[in-house]
């Protein structure tokens, strides 16, 4: 049996920015706290996870924020073990932060 060609997606941070970036996504969705520092709130948590789910579009009706803030966790870095993400972890309910791997976030590096 033949499977369709797998489509590759973007990592998770690359679909955020792609989403702060985006009038509508942003602020709807997702808004800027601080563009300098790359720090962001998810603004609908219901919207964000089924966008995502409809990017892999093999969930899409199961996604929810739930769900989606565990995958957002394998991409955070964590200074206290010298790791270092993609993401960050803001000490503020729903807010992240592009973390030191993380690259062409800021709109003049588009």
């Amino acid at each position: 049996r033949k499977h369709p060609p797998k489509i590759t997606l973007p990592p998770l941070y690359i679909f955020i920015r792609n989403m702060l970036h985006s009038t509508s996504y942003n602020p709807e969705v997702v808004a800027w706290v601080d563009e300098e520092d790359g720090s962001f709130k998810v603004t609908n948590t219901t919207e964000f996870a089924k966008t995502w789910g409809r990017m892999k579009s093999n969930r899409s009706t199961k996604m929810n924020y739930e769900k989606m803030s565990r995958a957002m966790r394998y991409h955070y870095g964590c200074k206290s073990k010298g790791k270092k993400g993609h993401l960050a972890i803001v000490e503020k309910r729903l807010c992240y932060r592009f973390g030191e791997l993380a690259r062409n976030w800021r709109p003049h590096e588009l």
